[in-house]
């Protein structure tokens, strides 16, 4: 299977300026490194905290944030020959690219101008991407919003009169217009009520399906991430800490900041004897992020080499990398402890 994006080494600082004249005194190091790839037709799944820089990485991606550095290859649809670098397009070549890439964000009302009626709102882009009359632009429009279960009655009305999943619906329809290959979903479904997100994402299922869309779902929530995902990297202060197949992480999380993060996660029915674990502290400023390893200040297995080193990207599974001094030894030592007391020891998984 071929890649649909290869991101190289991405990084994201934002200037920090001071004083009478604005000089740069630092940066805000959101992005740091990142490097990862998503297969065609899968749905990429990246997890963690707020502030972490998963949407800094999204936009970066879509270049609606320039990158401080890095690459990002992206194969057109139809294109077998070396992929596209996003980052050295000139405007005009990336203008015309920007049609196979499109973005859901995470707040539908934000996301949609409340004085335009939908017609109007899913009628610009067409006009600014596409050569199409007037009767081919709403022909297609109505054909999208049909595709997330909508009627061309829609058209006529305006944001507010619609419930937050329609909302979002319509959102996921203008991604649609364009007929994109590659959608990032910026947490499509955080801002709705609970009762309306196995819909929405039952429809991206649906639509991927349909369409052979590749997706990029940013999410802080793990159960959703299961449910969707095929493959999940793990973010922490602008960095990728862990990456794999989404079952081998839920399974089998190698680095302590993924295995925190699954221990958070409410479970239906817990049973007794739970070992109760907390996340401590908050993460340092990514404009003064510590020496060594970035987690090692709320670690509670960190040594001095965690303090001083820092840890690579690693294999240590069937593509499953993670960046951790000891991994190993700390996934030994809880085997071990969980073979000696069960009830201690149970595992955590997140629900579906």
């Amino acid at each position: 299977m071929t890649d649909r994006l290869r991101i190289s080494d991405l990084k994201v600082h934002y200037p920090v300026r001071k004083g009478l004249l604005r000089r740069v005194v630092g940066a805000v190091r959101a992005v740091d490194g990142v490097s990862l790839s998503i297969p065609t037709g899968a749905t990429f799944g990246l997890v963690g905290e707020s502030g972490c820089g998963k949407s800094s990485l999204a936009r970066a991606i879509l270049q609606l944030q320039k990158p401080s550095g890095g690459r990002i290859l992206f194969r057109a649809e139809g294109q077998d020959d070396a992929a596209t670098d996003l980052t050295a397009l000139s405007p005009r070549r990336l203008r015309a690219l920007r049609r196979e890439m499109q973005i859901v964000f995470q707040d539908p009302y934000s996301a949609l101008n409340p004085r335009l009626r939908v017609k109007t709102i899913l009628d610009e882009p067409l006009r600014a991407m596409e050569t199409l009359s007037r009767a081919e632009r709403r022909a297609r429009i109505v054909r999208s919003l049909e595709a997330v279960g909508l009627t061309e009655a829609a058209l006529e009305r305006f944001p507010h009169q619609f419930s937050g999943g329609q909302r979002q619906r319509i959102a996921i329809a203008r991604a649609l217009l364009s007929n994109p290959n590659f959608i990032v979903l910026d947490e499509p479904v955080s801002a709705l009520d609970v009762s309306v997100r196995a819909q929405i994402l039952n429809l991206l299922i649906q639509l991927q399906r349909q369409l052979g869309l590749t997706y990029l779902f940013v999410s802080h929530d793990l159960s959703v991430v299961k449910y969707l995902c095929d493959q999940v990297a793990i973010m922490y202060l602008g960095r990728i800490v862990e990456s794999g197949p989404t079952a081998e992480i839920f399974a089998n999380p190698l680095h302590p900041y993924t295995k925190l993060l699954l221990a958070a996660v409410p479970v239906p029915k817990p049973r007794r004897g739970r070992k109760a674990v907390k996340l401590q502290g908050d993460p340092p400023s990514p404009m003064n992020i510590p020496d060594g390893c970035p987690f090692h200040t709320r670690c509670p297995s960190a040594t001095e080499e965690c303090r001083k080193s820092v840890p690579y990207l690693r294999e240590l599974g069937s593509a499953h990398v993670v960046a951790c001094h000891h991994a190993e030894r700390l996934t030994a030592q809880e085997s071990v402890a969980a073979a000696g007391n069960p009830k201690s020891m149970i595992p955590v998984r997140a629900s579906a």
